[in-house]
Parts: C-alpha cells; sequence; structure tokens
C-alpha cells in the first residue's frame, strides 16, 4: 500500500507528542566501540553497505573494494578477485550469497568461491547503480538514475524509470526505492508510490515497522507515518542532511546524519551516540544490526564501527575524565557519585553531569586520594596521603599528624554503624565518634600494622585485610586473627567485604576467600583452577543477585553465590581496562557497579548483562593439498543444507590442511573450536583457538574430520561440520596388487622348485666339474679386485695433486679420535697432571698471498707450491699424524698424543720449515713460501663432549685462530693449549661454542699462544 500525505489536528498533535527532543549524551561517559580503519584490514575507509549472510559474515562495501570480516579477519576483494569495478555503493545477502552494486553498472556475485560479473545488464557502463537488495524468491532489484531493475531467471527487466537514489529493505517482503517518487515494490514486482512528496523535497532515508514508517526528507526533516497520518518534526541534531534512519522495534530508532550518530528512544529523547571519544562530526553512510545484538555503523572516511550489546558505561581520560582512575567511590545524600581519583582530587558525576569537586585548591592534602566514604550524617570523608577530611555543607576539617592522628596515610573508610567513621591507616585502626578520635595499634592488641580495607557486620564487628599477616576481626575489646591456619589460603590480603549472606568476602594473592562470619570452618577458596584468570584479587563486591564480582590483574569474574566462576570480562568485551584497582569496587543504591581499573572507571548495570546465546555457524573455507585448494572443495557450512564434504586423498598428497572459521562478533577471540578425526579418535578435541589444522602423511583409510566451534560464552553451535576423507594407498599396497604378488610368487616358487628337482642332479656333476676348473682363476680374479678395491679406497683419500688425504681421509679418522680421546678422559677421571692426558692437535694451514703467485705467475706455479707444501708436511709428520688437503691452499692436520710442550715444539717446526720454504719460478725467480696457521689441543674440556659428529665446529675453530693469525701480520701461528695445571673442568661443547663466538673468550685453564719464526727466512 502507499503512504498518503495528510495533515489533520492530530497530526499536530503527534508532532509535540513526539517531537520534542532532548540531547543527553554527556561528553565524559562513554559506551565502548570497536573501530576499524585500512590498518586493520578494510580495504577502504569510506562504507557504503553492509549486510550480514546466513553464515554470519559482515559484507563490507567501501568505495575501493570490498570485504568479508568474520570477527577477527578482513578478506578483501578487488578488481583483481574477479569484481567489475572497485567502487562498490551497495552490498545484500542472501544465504551463504552476496550481492554487489559498483559504481559502473556492474552487479557481481559471490557463491561462496569466487566472484562473477552477471551479464548483459542494459545499462550505459557509465551509469552509476545506487542500490541493490536480494528479494525473499531470490529476485534482484538494482538501482540506478535509469529506474529500478530486476534480475530474474538469468533476465534483466527494467520494472520502473523512475530515478531511484538507493533501496532499502521494508517490512516485511517489501523493499523501498528513495527518490524524488518514493515506491514500495513487493513480490510481485510492480511498483506502486509510497507517498506523495512536494516537489522541493526527496527521500533520503526510511525505516518501516509493522505499523509505523519513519521517513526523512532533505532539510533534515524526519516524518512518522502511521495509518494515514503523517507526523513532520525536525529534530534538534547535528547535521543538515539524514543519511539514514534504522528502527529497532521496542527499543528506539537509529539516526545517521552526515555530522554524526543519535539514538531516540520510545520516550522521544534522543541521544547522541558518540563512535569515538568527543568525536561529533563523522558522517554515518549506513548501519546494521546483526544477529548478535552488535550494531554496525559504516562512515564516510573514518572506516567501521561496533557498537557491542554490552551494559558498560566508561569514564577515561579520553571521554573527559580528569584522571588516570578512581580508587573509591560513594553516594551522597542527592543521588550524586562520589569519586576518589589517582590525581584529579574529588570528583562527583549526578546521573548525566558533573557535580562537584574536591581537590587541594579547596583545602585538601593531596589530590591523589586514596578513599572516601559519606557518613551517617550525610557528610563526605575523604582520605589521603597525608590525612583524613570531613566536608560537610559549611565546613571543610582536616586532620593529620599535628592534628593528634597517629599515621595519616589512609588507606580505607567506612562510617561506622553507631555514627562516626572507621579509618584504616599504615599503622593501624581509627575511629571517630562524633567528638574525638580512637585509636589501635599493635600496642592494644592489633595482630598487625598496616591495615589495607575495612568492613563492619550486623553485630557492630569491623572486619579488617592486614597487610602479610591475615584477617582481624575487632568486637570493641579484642581482636581475633584469622590466618593460614584457619582455612586462610595466605596471609598476603588485598581487600574484603560482606555478602548480604552474612560471608566474609576476601581477596587474597592466591585466590578468593569466602567464609562465613560465624563459622568456625575453613571456608572455601576459589582460585585460577576455579576459572579465575589471576591468583590475586584485589576488589571484591555483590550484585542483588548475590553474585560477586572479584576484580583481578587478569580481568573481572562474576561468581555465583555456591561459588561458581561464571564469566570473566577483560578490556575485550569492554572494560576500560583489564586490570582491576585495589579495593575500587562498589555498588550504588540503584545497583549499578563502579569498578575502578587500573585506567578509567566501568560501570556495570549488572541487571543488563546477558549471555551471547547465539550459536555460532562454522564455515570450512578451505582444504588444501600439499599447499593447493583440493579440486574437490567447495565451501560447506552449518547453514547450508548440505554440511558434508568428500574428498578423495591420492597416495602423493602428504599434506592437508583445512581452514575454518566461526564468525561471531562479541569477544570474537574468545570463540574455540573443537576437532575430531574419526578412526583415530571418535572424542572432540579440547577447545582450541586455532582457526586451521594440517595433517601429514595420514595412512591409507576411510575417516571423518569432524568440526565444532564454541562462542564467547560457551555456547557451541548446533551442528558439527563433516568432511569424509578417503586417503587412498599407493598402488603397491593395494589388495589387488597384493593378491597378484602373492600368487605370483607362489606359482614362481612351484616352477623354481620344478626345474631345480629336474636338473638338480644334472647340474651337480657338471657344477662340481665347473667348480675345479674355475676355482683357481676365481681365486687370481679376487686377488685382483681386492688390490683394485684397496687402490681405489686410497685415491678415494688422497689428494691427487699433493699426494696427502684429502677431508674424507680428515672425516674417517676424525671422529675415531674424538672417541678415543672422549673414552680416555673418561677412564683418567679428573687430574691435575696435564701428562696424564694424552690430547691430539688440530692445525689449519693457510698459505699466504697465494692468490697473488697464481695471478703473477700463473696457477702451474701455483700447483708446484701446493706439491712442496704437501712435500713439507710429509717430511714432518709421524707415523701417527695424519696431514690433509683441506681444500684451495688450506691445509688440516691431525697430530696424536700431543701434550702442551710436545704441541708448541710441533707447531714452531712446520712454521720454521715454512719460514724457508721456496719455490723457483720461471726465469729461476725465487719465490717465497709462507702459511699462517691455527691450532688447539682437544678435548675443550672435561665434560659433555662435542658428538663426534660435530667434529666440523673443531676445524672452524682452528680455522678462526688461523685468520687470527693473518690478521696479525701472516708467517705466524696462533694456538689454544691448556695451561699448565690440568683440563679445563667444563663442557668442551660449551667451550667450543663460546670461542666461535667470541675468540676472545679464552677458558680459565687455556691460554692463546703466539708463534713466530724461530728462524731468519732463507
Amino acid at each position: 500500500m502507499g503512504w498518503k500525505r495528510q495533515f489533520s489536528m492530530a497530526a499536530v498533535a503527534g508532532l509535540w507528542a513526539v517531537g520534542i527532543f532532548i540531547p543527553s549524551q554527556a561528553e565524559c561517559q562513554w559506551r565502548p566501540t570497536r573501530h576499524f580503519t585500512v590498518r586493520d584490514g578494510l580495504v577502504q575507509s569510506q562504507i557504503s553497505g553492509l549486510a550480514q549472510d546466513a553464515d554470519g559474515y559482515i559484507w563490507v562495501a567501501t568505495q575501493g573494494g570490498l570485504c568479508r570480516f568474520d570477527g577477527q579477519t578482513f578478506r578483501r576483494f578487488t578488481r583483481a578477485d574477479g569484481l567489475p569495478d572497485n567502487v562498490i555503493n551497495a552490498v545484500d545477502a542472501k544465504g551463504s550469497d552476496a550481492w554487489i552494486a559498483t559504481e559502473l553498472a556492474g552487479v557481481a556475485l559471490w557463491d561462496g568461491a569466487s566472484i562473477s560479473t552477471i551479464p548483459d545488464l542494459p545499462l550505459p557502463q557509465d551509469q552509476r547503480l545506487s542500490g541493490i537488495q536480494v528479494m525473499p524468491d531470490g529476485t534482484i532489484l538494482v538501482s540506478s538514475a535509469k529506474g529500478i531493475l530486476a534480475y530474474q531467471g538469468n533476465q534483466w527487466t527494467l520494472i520502473d524509470e523512475s530515478p531511484a537514489f538507493g533501496l532499502i529493505k521494508g517490512f516485511g517482503n517489501r523493499v523501498i526505492a528513495l527518490g524524488r517518487a518514493p515506491l514500495g515494490i513487493d513480490s510481485s514486482l510492480e511498483p506502486s508510490p509510497l507517498l506523495e512528496l512536494n516537489d522541493d523535497q526527496r527521500l533520503v532515508a526510511a525505516s518501516e515497522n509493522s505499523d509505523h514508517l519513519w521517513i526523512a526528507v532533505l532539510r533534515n526533516t524526519l516524518g512518522l507515518i502511521q495509518r494515514d497520518d503523517i507526523v513532520w518534526m525536525t529534530p534538534d541534531i547535528e547535521g543538515e542532511i539524514i543519511t539514514l534512519l534504522a528502527d529497532e522495534q521496542g527499543s528506539g530508532l537509529w539516526i545517521g546524519t552526515d555530522e554524526g550518530l543519535w539514538r531516540r528512544h520510545e520516550n522521544g529523547v534522543i541521544e547522541e551516540i558518540l563512535l569515538q571519544p568527543r568525536e561529533h562530526r563523522l558522517q554515518i553512510s549506513t548501519l546494521l544490526k546483526d544477529r548478535e545484538g552488535n550494531v554496525w555503523v559504516g562512515t564516510w572516511g573514518a572506516g567501521l564501527f561496533q557498537i557491542p550489546p554490552t551494559p558498560w558505561t566508561l569514564f577515561t581520560r579520553e571521554t573527559g575524565f580528569p584522571a588516570h582512575s578512581a580508587w573509591a567511590f560513594s553516594e551522597g545524600q542527592d543521588g550524586c557519585i562520589w569519586m576518589a581519583t589517582s590525581d584529579g582530587g574529588v570528583v562527583s558525576w549526578c546521573g548525566d553531569h558533573w557535580g562537584a569537586t574536591l581537590g587541594s585548591e579547596d583545602g585538601l592534602p593531596s589530590d591523589a586520594v586514596f578513599t572516601l566514604s559519606h557518613d551517617t550524617e550525610g557528610a563526605l570523608w575523604v582520605g589521603t596521603y597525608h590525612g583524613v577530611c570531613r566536608r560537610t555543607e559549611s565546613n571543610l576539617q582536616c586532620w593529620g599528624i599535628d592534628d593528634g592522628l597517629r599515621n595519616d596515610f589512609i588507606r580505607h573508610l567506612i562510617p561506622r554503624k553507631a555514627g562516626g567513621m572507621w579509618m584504616a591507616t599504615d599503622e593501624g585502626l581509627a575511629m571517630w565518634d562524633g567528638s574525638q578520635w580512637h585509636f589501635w595499634g599493635q600496642e592494644e592488641g592489633l595482630p598487625g600494622t598496616l591495615v589495607r580495607s575495612l568492613a563492619e557486620d550486623s553485630d557492630g564487628r569491623v572486619w579488617m585485610a592486614l597487610d602479610a599477616v591475615g584477617v582481624a576481626s575487632f568486637d570493641g575489646t579484642s581482636f581475633t586473627l584469622f590466618n593460614e591456619d584457619d582455612g586462610l589460603p595466605t596471609n598476603r590480603v588485598w581487600t574484603l567485604g560482606l555478602s548480604s549472606r552474612g560471608r566474609l568476602l576476601v581477596g587474597t594473592d592466591v585466590g578468593l576467600w569466602i567464609r562465613d562470619v560465624n563459622d568456625d570452618g575453613p571456608g572455601m577458596v576459589i582460585g585460577i583452577e576455579d576459572g579465575l584468570p589471576s591468583e590475586s584479587v584485589i576488589a571484591v563486591t555483590e550484585d542483588l543477585n548475590g553474585r560477586i564480582w572479584a576484580g583481578t590483574t587478569h580481568g573481572v569474574s562474576v561468581i555465583s553465590p555456591d561459588g561458581e566462576v561464571l564469566r570473566t570480562f577483560s578490556a575485550h568485551e569492554g572494560l576500560s581496562d583489564t586490570e582491576a584497582a585495589e579495593g575500587a569496587s562498589w555498588r550504588d543504591s540503584h545497583g549499578r557497579l563502579w569498578l575502578g581499573m587500573a585506567y578509567g572507571v566501568t560501570v556495570v548495570d549488572p541487571s543488563l548483562l546477558s549471555r551471547n546465546l547465539v550459536a555460532p555457524e562454522v564455515v570450512l573455507e578451505n582444504a588444501r593439498s600439499n599447499g593447493r585448494t583440493h579440486p574437490e572443495f567447495h565451501v560447506i557450512s552449518t547453514t547450508g543444507e548440505n554440511d558434508t564434504l568428500a574428498l578423495r586423498i591420492d597416495p602423493s598428497i602428504t599434506h592437508l590442511r583445512f581452514d575454518y572459521a566461526a564468525p561471531s562478533f562479541v569477544a570474537p577471540e574468545l570463540v574455540r573450536f573443537r576437532l575430531a578425526l574419526t578412526c583415530f579418535s571418535d572424542q572432540f578435541s579440547p577447545p582450541s583457538s586455532d582457526r586451521h589444522i594440517t595433517y601429514h602423511a595420514l595412512p591409507a583409510g576411510k575417516y571423518r574430520f569432524g568440526i565444532q566451534a564454541v562462542n564467547n560464552d560457551g555456547v557451541p553451535s548446533a551442528k558439527t561440520l563433516w568432511v569424509d576423507l578417503d586417503v587412498r594407498p599407493p598402488w603397491y599396497r593395494t589388495r589387488w596388487f597384493q593378491f597378484f604378488a602373492i600368487l605370483s610368487a607362489a606359482l614362481l616358487g612351484a616352477g623354481i622348485l620344478h626345474l631345480r628337482d629336474r636338473g638338480r642332479l644334472k647340474r651337480k656333476a657338471w657344477l662340481e666339474e665347473e667348480v675345479k676348473q674355475r676355482t683357481s682363476d676365481l681365486d687370481s680374479a679376487n686377488q685382483q679386485i681386492q688390490e683394485q678395491n684397496r687402490q681405489l679406497t686410497e685415491l678415494s683419500r688422497t689428494d691427487p695433486l699433493t699426494g696427502l688425504g684429502n677431508r674424507r681421509a680428515l672425516t674417517d679418522v676424525l671422529p675415531v679420535e674424538m672417541s678415543i680421546l672422549k673414552r680416555e678422559v673418561i677412564r683418567l677421571g679428573p687430574s691435575d697432571n696435564i701428562g696424564d692426558y694424552h690430547a691430539a692437535v688440530i692445525m689449519m694451514i693457510d698459505l699466504d698471498h697465494f692468490k697473488a703467485v697464481n695471478d703473477r705467475w700463473g696457477h702451474d706455479v701455483g700447483d708446484q707450491a701446493l706439491k712442496r707444501c704437501g712435500n713439507v708436511l710429509s717430511d714432518e709428520m709421524r707415523e701417527c699424524d695424519q696431514a690433509v688437503r683441506w681444500g684451495g691452499e688450506e691445509f688440516v692436520i691431525l697430530a696424536r698424543g700431543m701434550d702442551r710442550k710436545g704441541t708448541l715444539l710441533f707447531a714452531q717446526r712446520i712454521l720454521d720449515r715454512f719460514n724457508k720454504c721456496h719455490l723457483e719460478g720461471p726465469d729461476g725467480i725465487d719465490i717465497p713460501i709462507r702459511a699462517s696457521f691455527g691450532f688447539l689441543q682437544i678435548p675443550l674440556g672435561t665434560t659433555d663432549f662435542q658428538l663426534s659428529d660435530q667434529w666440523p665446529r673443531l676445524v672452524d675453530l682452528a680455522d678462526r685462530l688461523m685468520y687470527r693469525a693473518k690478521e696479525k701480520g701472516r708467517a705466524r701461528s696462533i694456538g689454544l693449549v691448556w695451561r699448565d695445571g690440568g683440563l679445563p673442568r667444563v663442557s668442551a661443547k660449551q667451550n667450543c661454542e663460546t670461542l666461535l663466538r667470541d675468540i676472545e673468550a679464552i677458558p680459565e685453564a687455556m691460554e692463546l699462544v703466539e708463534l713466530k719464526p724461530s728462524v731468519e727466512s732463507d
């Protein structure tokens, strides 16, 4: 039906009834939001459309592409992913599909796997599309300045030629077209006029409910249509243009403008919704309420905002709160809430505005206020680090050390039921009886000194949290101490309170202790194992339902009267901070809880607290085999008709990965997944936040892979997502192959036996003769083969140029030598006599300036130099030593049975030989051959020896010493040897690794020696 424009006396009266708007949002309080920009994954920050599909994903249309959000990750789509244009003007969803309208006359479809463009749109390519909506029967409506088109049965139809500037969902099956001639379109696809407007008016926004329709026209004018009456109104809101309307039946109307977001409540009061603290001029472009109750707000240039359905109100510096935190609260007779702040004195909040304040400029000893409370006469008491003050309407009286207080560090104040005030200080308990002070300390029987917290029970007993001592009660004459012997989990107590059931609530360093004040039992302890996020409970209070709110260093937990931890809140759920402030929890006369946090203040109405009962939907986003999407994969979800997928896993697939999600937006980081792989285990795994899993080399067989999800409040997914896996065996493990293999083996065996029996006797005689004839030939051939093998083995371990061993030769002997040395040291045990150990020496030799020889005289001369060096080393080696050419111009020597003295003599002898080594070059030119040496004695310690396969680390260390010699000037030797007095009693492996990192880090029992030639060079 259409709405007719009529005016009547009833309409005028309605204007007064519903059109009186009173802004009520205060600057200093703020409901927490989440803000998403390009830095968080958005493809662009100008939001033009929002939609939620059946799987729970939020689709975000921007002027730079399309995004899909699952609560934690944005997936971005652009032209490269199949979009016809990056400028997206509208998006709508049906089932798991998303329909997209772009700037340049392009309509695209996301079908769960990819984006495809819908062809044959009968519009010019440069025609801007302004809206898109999906009808319940799947018909697609698209709006533009050329009219409204319907896509049905793979065919486009022009159903109206009137210019339309957007499409919105109406009530039921109706779609409303915005513009100068607004239309209503139902499933018949026959547009009908929605209402008549003046020539200078244009419908820019609308929101339809079952019995009324809200409309907005240009110049910030609202209209409410009920039956045949229209009431026009101009709301007192910022902005010249209303950009959107969203009606929540029973909850009010959302109004977006070009300068902010507003909410009109059912009583007609309009409240400004601050998406960011102190930010009033955000241009609102689109709004969506998801199935979990989150409100999503798209802006033109400031990105995307999420308003969670939480009952929190925050006071922080960003919202105008004058301090970092608040440490205590109290309610005055006028209903104002007074707050003791960390650095801003005392402030009061009177419902929707700031009230009176009190600070050092007003006479307080300090602006750092630790506690406050009202007495029975309505006077405000304020405790600071330097005294206590009592404020009445006409007077401020303060007390300090000079005024008779024993101690002026005031930690807690509570009103005395008999009149006056109880006060906790750093040196005991104090009480003001209305005319004078009374004090109790250790001299008067107080079991401790520092009192952190106080509470007075119905019998007039005062309960005290004593620092590092326990809990004490005072009946006016004597003190009773409760400590670990009485069931208290620890004597470190932070805070305490009394419940409506007469139970003592004590926050300690290892959990919450609950005990009846008149009971002698040990009480009940609630700790981490019971669900608390932290052992340290530093604030405690009770709501009107008897639930305990325990503030910890890692969140605030709600505990049932029976001691069950129901849920825990942190900054992720909207608190101003995750860490609670000590003792800063309190309930006002309306039942609201005021929670001082390490940063800011959080106010919560527990009656508005609700669980997230929306079961998450599970989506299998991908299945990858060996890093690529499996060819049989398609997206499945628990919302689809088919929630099972079958995959054939070929033998070549060694890695199988599943990627899954459960879109949720109330604390999405707390969504958990439970997995099962039948055939291995029919049980589902414990919940995990991982969103993928990889299976490696699954044995052949049939499996079922199952996925379940659990939301932040523990509500599981209604269904399980299943994937049937058929893991195929390799061909040589198939049953048919095994059968034919066994059959073939049996037949072959039978044939062989038959042939052997038939020719056995005949061949026996022939073989005996043949053996006799060939025995001598075989013996000769065997000797030749053994000789050839010996020569091949020798060649494989020999450097053909120098005749020395090669790297393989060292590889064979050095690990054996390391094992022998290890066994020798272990056998002898610790000893102070270095001679008890038969060490080995590893020496690295590198020819100096060898490249210059090659470059100047040629590689033939270089080869002669290498041969000469090989001859020198061969002459100097003992039978038990091993010299090898390591590579290039480098040589390595392994010398066995060397003590300190022998090592030094051996190194000096080799150095002197090289110092006198010459080579006759072309034309008789004398070419000196010099070398730099690095050597070390092994083992490097008496414990934690290197494994034999770690011998290259020792060669590396000798190499480091050799380069040290080059740095010192070449033609010299740098070595690491034992000092007189025994092997270092430390880890050989650790010594080696330390020296490789820093050659100067010489162990205490070793020393670095430098040797130079002892004779002049020839």
